[in-house]
């Protein structure tokens, strides 16, 4: 700011200067006689003065301008990284119809809200299905695998560094009928079309305290299992093995590559 104020005034004082020196130069050494001709040279010279010190001083106001808007980003930036949290996936278990991945927030800002959706490509069919998604929540012993589903406190946030076990009961579309149900419903429906192996993404949403971004989204690693009648969300993440193949981020409208998102506020 002093930088600015200085440059400020050094564009005043030069242009004001320059133009005494302009005028004094015109006024004097004209090579026109005639009173009216000098008075006429003076106005272009004024004019002239004018206008090289008003593009003084708008330079050196965009300059100051453009010198705040880096400091209001710079700050949108500190207070958006004093916020945001971050979402680190230790393992991802599951029991019975539970999907229930131990998570860290790593991160200086809170999770609120959390929960997970199931993204499933059939390659040769190019047939797509999403959840809607399903909330997580954890309770105080968050480690307890035997952990009865009426007992489990309705908590569906992280604080930073904090870890924790949450759980959601997953339910999932069906193919060519509305509702939802079980995923074993729709293994059902995979393998009445014949359907032998589907690819897989699980992604973990939340919200947080940063209003310049929209829900935080974090994607998992694309995974394929084998269709199996009455399948469940147990037996798919036990027996899905790590899929790798990248062109399907650009095939699949319902895939992104493993990372973290935020939608657009």
């Amino acid at each position: 700011m002093q930088r600015d104020n200085l440059m400020l005034a050094a564009a005043v004082v030069g242009a004001v200067v320059f133009l005494a020196l302009s005028l004094t130069f015109l006024y004097l050494l004209s090579p026109y006689a005639d009173a009216s001709n000098n008075l006429q040279l003076l106005s272009i010279g004024l004019n002239f003065a004018t206008s090289v010190l008003l593009i003084g001083i708008y330079g050196v106001l965009a300059i100051r301008q453009g010198s705040q808007n880096e400091l209001q980003e710079g700050q949108q930036k500190l207070m958006e990284a004093s916020h945001e949290p971050i979402l680190q996936v230790l393992d991802v278990d599951s029991y019975d119809q539970f999907l229930w991945p131990k998570i860290r927030n790593i991160g200086n800002g809170p999770m609120k809200d959390m929960g997970v959706k199931l993204h499933f490509y059939v390659e040769d069919e190019g047939i797509t299905v999403d959840s809607d998604g399903d909330p997580l929540t954890h309770s105080a012993d968050s480690d307890a695998v035997d952990l009865p589903v009426g007992e489990a406190a309705e908590i569906g946030s992280l604080s930073p560094r904090q870890i924790g076990k949450l759980a959601a009961a997953v339910r999932t579309p069906r193919l060519g009928e509305e509702g939802e149900g079980r995923l074993g419903h729709l293994m059902n429906d995979f393998d009445e079309r014949d359907i032998e192996e589907v690819v897989y993404q699980i992604e973990i949403y939340y919200d947080h305290l940063m209003r310049t971004k929209g829900t935080g989204r974090h994607f998992l690693k694309l995974r394929k299992v084998e269709v199996q009648r009455h399948l469940g969300v147990d037996p798919m993440i036990q027996h899905g093995e790590e899929y790798t193949q990248p062109e399907l981020f650009d095939i699949a409208p319902n895939f992104r590559e493993p990372g973290t998102y935020y939608d657009e506020v």
